[in-house]
């Protein structure tokens, strides 16, 4: 029993180190519909969409340690998941979902694509430059040459 236990606590531990280092962008509504924003700085040549690699279940962390998390990810925890009485109960709860990318399991498909001007790059989802927090996140594509 004890063995479940600890296991349990190195897998907590390891999704709690996942919202730190590793949630970036958040869904958020727009004139175009469903769109990606930054929720924290990302810096050029940063990976946006890390999946999670640990087992699909509900994680929880203290609400101290979760007051430690970028401001904007501690609030998407609040709204994205059922923790409306997180202050009386003392824990935050999240769910992961091996191999999704937080909550979205292809990205891709929601990111708009912005010509040259994306600020992230199709096919790898690495930032192109550094890219502020609120700032909307969109796909480079190749533009067509005129000259074909």
């Amino acid at each position: 029993m004890e063995a479940a236990t600890a296991l349990a606590e190195i897998e907590n531990e390891k999704a709690i180190e996942h919202l730190f280092n590793n949630v970036k962008a958040c869904l958020t509504n727009s004139s175009y519909g469903i769109t990606f924003s930054a929720l924290t700085d990302i810096y050029k040549g940063e990976e946006v969409f890390l999946r999670w690699d640990g087992p699909t279940r509900e994680y929880f962390l203290s609400v101290e340690r979760a007051k430690e998390l970028h401001q904007n990810v501690f609030g998407t925890l609040l709204r994205y998941f059922y923790n409306h009485s997180h202050l009386e109960k003392g824990v935050v709860s999240f769910k992961l979902v091996h191999g999704v990318n937080f909550v979205v399991a292809q990205p891709e498909c929601i990111l708009t694509p912005d010509g040259e001007g994306g600020n992230l790059e199709t096919g790898t989802m690495k930032a192109r430059w550094d890219i502020l927090p609120g700032t909307k996140l969109t796909l480079a594509t190749k533009t067509r040459s005129n000259l074909l």
